[in-house]
């Protein structure tokens, strides 16, 4: 093989809120009345329950249900009232009745400025003594390509720095693979190729802050999904809390046991996608989700039904028997396979693509909210919060030019390469030349490889391959070197 060919090889191989609750004045009628008969009016007023968060949030609400895990409140707002749900495992003490009166609940906050006016009345302070602060990581563009272990190890560096109360995790990326997009009703089983680089950025997520002694304060980590498909849906599943944008969509990764057709027996394959499905279904575990979910996301094959008990999904691996009973995922054989128009529409269920709608109603999501101020409202924080303006958009944005950057620089010195020639008549002294060039170009691209491997194009640019014929053509080339000796 000559050096040309060998690096041509190489590079052509087939391989990314604040709410501040105000007294209401008492009205001239009620100031008439006697003290005791005052006293007595005061004390008959309904309150506000409160509860108290470990991470020393306080929320004043009315709550309507409680159970052994969980407790449903009703929350007020600047006149607007919604329900929400919060765990027990985040609550750290509950006291009934300890907050303001209820006729007062819902009524607008004063709101502190910059311009030095002095507010009309003087809003409480929340436990935390000052407004949360959250930050916010938006994941854009390619998972694994646009989105990978470098750059996001840089990201938390710029958390770190800045400690914030709340981490959110913005997913909302494009779906598709090496810069080819893919229409969301089409499966790409081959994403569990890129599962190792969700477990990368879980561990930094999740188990580098909690053993990180200089992180005194760990972040409330949560998961907002827009779009999480194909090999980006994995990683939302290490986040303890979950939400969803109205139009959020997470899935596309079903057909995993079609994806080794026709490589092996039956049973390797099958050892494949169990061990493939155990490491996903670790991330579900990891946050605390249900793996079952992620199963039937995975594979056709799997059938999952749930029902409703005690207000939570009852996950049920066969077909629906009951009217109570509601089908996620079929096996998609015969009369069930779904047709082209309910995977366009997302109707399907030969695997399961789940949406906000469904998502809530299985438990998965805590809530559908269109934007951060809404998020922070339905994790009930009813009051002013402060959005860290970090860098991790920067971060991000740099590592996807420098990537797009190196791929370019690749075909560059694959060019220069090839036009390098090193000829036998010529004198030893330009054929030396010829080879310091070649071996000076070959290790540009090596160290190329090197940074960038975890993102590049593996169809066209197999780095681990790439590295290896590199490191083979400068010994080539040395071997060349020493045998033609000066004359």
């Amino acid at each position: 093989m000559t050096i040309r060919n060998t690096m041509k090889r190489a590079a052509a191989a087939a391989m990314l809120a604040g709410l501040a609750v105000v007294f209401a004045a008492v009205p001239a009628q009620a100031q008439s009345r006697t003290g005791s008969a005052a006293a007595k009016a005061e004390t008959s007023e309904a309150k506000l329950d409160v509860i108290i968060f470990r991470n020393g949030q306080k929320v004043e609400c009315e709550i309507l249900e409680e159970t052994d895990s969980t407790v449903k409140v009703k929350i007020a707002v600047a006149g607007m009232v919604a329900e929400t749900v919060y765990q027990k495992s985040e609550i750290l003490a509950i006291q009934k009745g300890a907050g303001a009166p209820v006729s007062t609940a819902g009524k607008p906050a004063p709101r502190s400025t910059t311009t030095g006016r002095k507010p009309d009345a003087k809003p409480e302070q929340i436990a935390t003594d000052g407004v949360p602060t959250v930050y916010v990581i938006r994941c854009t563009g390619e998972f694994g390509r646009d989105v990978s272990a470098t750059p996001f190890a840089q990201v938390i560096e710029d958390v770190k720095k800045h400690q914030p109360d709340i981490l959110v995790m913005e997913f909302d990326h494009v779906f598709g693979q090496y810069g080819e997009e893919v229409p969301d009703y089409l499966y790409q089983p081959g994403s569990f190729d890129q599962l190792e680089t969700a477990r990368q950025l879980s561990t930094l997520l999740t188990d580098r802050i909690r053993d990180d002694g200089d992180w005194p304060k760990k972040p409330r980590l949560v998961g907002y999904i827009k779009k999480a498909m194909g090999a980006a849906c994995f990683l939302p599943f290490v986040c303890p809390e979950l939400y969803f944008h109205p139009d959020g969509l997470h899935g596309g990764v079903g057909g995993l046991e079609h994806m080794f057709d026709g490589v092996g027996d039956k049973v390797a394959q099958e050892k494949q996608y169990s061990l493939r499905l155990k490491r996903a279904e670790g991330l579900a575990e990891k946050g605390g989700h249900e793996p079952r979910i992620l199963r039937a996301m995975a594979r056709m094959d799997f059938v999952l039904s749930y029902r409703m008990v005690g207000g939570k999904a009852e996950f049920l691996e066969r077909m629906p028997e009951t009217a109570d009973e509601f089908l996620l995922a079929d096996d998609g054989e015969g009369d069930r396979r779904d047709g082209a128009q309910e995977r366009l529409r997302y109707l399907g269920n030969d695997v399961l693509t789940l949406n906000a709608v469904t998502a809530e109603k299985i438990g998965l999501s805590r809530g559908t909210v269109a934007n951060l101020s809404e998020l922070m409202y339905a994790m009930g924080y009813t009051r002013e919060f402060t959005e860290v303006k970090g860098r991790s958009a920067d971060i991000l944005k740099r590592w996807s030019d420098d990537v797009n950057r190196a791929e370019a620089n690749l075909q560059r010195l694959i060019r220069q390469f090839q036009n390098v020639e090193v000829r036998a008549p010529g004198q030893y002294r330009e054929r030396t030349a010829a080879r310091t060039q070649q071996k000076s170009i070959l290790r540009e691209a090596r160290g190329i490889f090197m940074r960038y491997k975890e993102a590049l194009n593996p169809r066209r640019f197999p780095a681990d391959a790439a590295i290896n014929d590199i490191d083979v053509i400068i010994d080539q080339i040395d071997q060349q070197q020493r045998l033609d000796g000066p004359p």
